[in-house]
């Protein structure tokens, strides 16, 4: 039995949850081989890739352009709606295309993180298509339509593609779905395991048993104003920074770049995880028990829901802080010594993983 999984590429989020999925459908299905199909590049599946040997594959593929971004926190709308106009015009050569793909590998379903276009390619090859997500871009493209009115023809058409999937399995932090769907399943938080153990991973950081270490962290895209100088000045001196990018400035700031470790190693290993909120970024918070210092961003329709999630929902220990923080490095020093006490972490259901295996190989009996 063959699965095609398509993985969009706008930032990391997507990535994460759908390795997580990935991970439980081919432990829960022996027999099942599944194509991971995505333009995010085949690193950020090696972990799962080399575990599952022949049984995962990964192929390169263009899918949506999302939103056009230069870092973290800013965007481009300009840049979006003529992305989306030109890949929209391409969708039935891209369907035509893909079944074909899908035919000559014998899938028998599609899954799509979130891009619609595979949906399409799916009823033309005859086969049923699944979407997992906790937004749909029509939702996201809808809420620029005050300053771009130009993307209501797009959200429109993108609701029609949806509205020929399968079912819709709704991830938490999202708003209500297209009324398009034909169905719709909850599913609960997805999250990566961490590979390692806790100690082991501190180690190869260099860190010490007594080092308290915050992880930054501002996903695929980065942010451009964050100042690791200002931010290093307000520091606690007992605290250790740990960075994912190549910049290492010691003893205060550790680069994890190319020792192959995998990010939810890093959050078991930090002490407070420094970051933007995200769905992958709150869920392994959640999954490895983190107390999460965030800074929200401004004009992204996803954030409201996703801070709601944490405060009101989880009542997660979280720390809100202004955007201006980063270039200053003001209120650094709080946010990197906060929680001053043991924080108190509330019970949160993360199996949702295994739930959302368990829903999409029911559609393939």
């Amino acid at each position: 039995m063959q699965i095609c999984y398509y993985v969009n590429g706008h930032g990391l989020g997507h990535a994460s949850r759908s390795e997580a999925i990935a991970e439980a459908l081919l432990e829960a299905e022996r027999g099942l081989v599944l194509e991971l199909r995505t333009p995010v590049p085949r690193g950020a599946f090696a972990g799962i890739l080399e575990a599952a040997g022949g049984r995962c594959l990964h192929s390169a593929i263009a899918l949506d352009p999302g939103v056009v971004q230069s870092d973290s926190f800013h965007h481009d709308l300009g840049a979006t709606l003529a992305a989306w106009r030109s890949r929209l015009a391409e969708r039935e050569a891209f369907a035509r295309a893909e079944a074909a793909h899908l035919a000559g590998a014998g899938a028998r379903l599609v899954v799509s993180d979130a891009s619609p276009l595979p949906c399409l390619a799916a009823q033309r090859a005859g086969i049923p298509a699944l979407v997992v997500g906790n937004f749909t871009w029509d939702w996201i493209l809808e809420g620029y339509l005050e300053e771009e009115p130009g993307f209501a023809p797009l959200a429109a058409e993108l609701r029609q593609l949806y509205a020929t999937a399968r079912a819709y399995l709704r991830l938490p932090m999202s708003p209500e779905p297209p009324r398009e769907l034909a169905e719709v399943r909850r599913i609960g938080l997805v999250s990566r395991r961490a590979r390692r153990p806790r100690d082991l991973v501190r180690g190869r950081l260099g860190l010490a048993p007594q080092d308290r270490a915050a992880l930054l962290c501002f996903g695929g895209f980065g942010a451009s104003d964050l100042s690791l100088d200002a931010l290093a000045r307000r520091r606690p001196p007992a605290l250790r920074c740990v960075w994912d990018r190549e910049l290492s400035r010691p003893p205060w700031l550790i680069s994890a770049a190319g020792l192959a470790l995998h990010y939810s190693d890093l959050v078991r290993a930090a002490d407070l995880v420094f970051s933007k909120p995200g769905f992958s970024t709150i869920s392994d918070a959640v999954a490895q028990r983190r107390p999460l210092v965030y800074v929200p961003r401004g004009g992204f329709r996803e954030g409201p829901l996703l801070e709601h999630y944490l405060h009101e929902e989880l009542r997660w220990p979280a720390l809100r802080l202004p955007y201006s923080s980063l270039a200053d490095g003001s209120r650094g020093e709080r946010a990197l010594a906060w929680p001053e006490e043991p924080p108190s972490f509330p019970a949160a259901p993360t199996e949702g993983a295994a739930e959302a295996a368990r829903a999409i190989l029911s559609f393939c009996s």
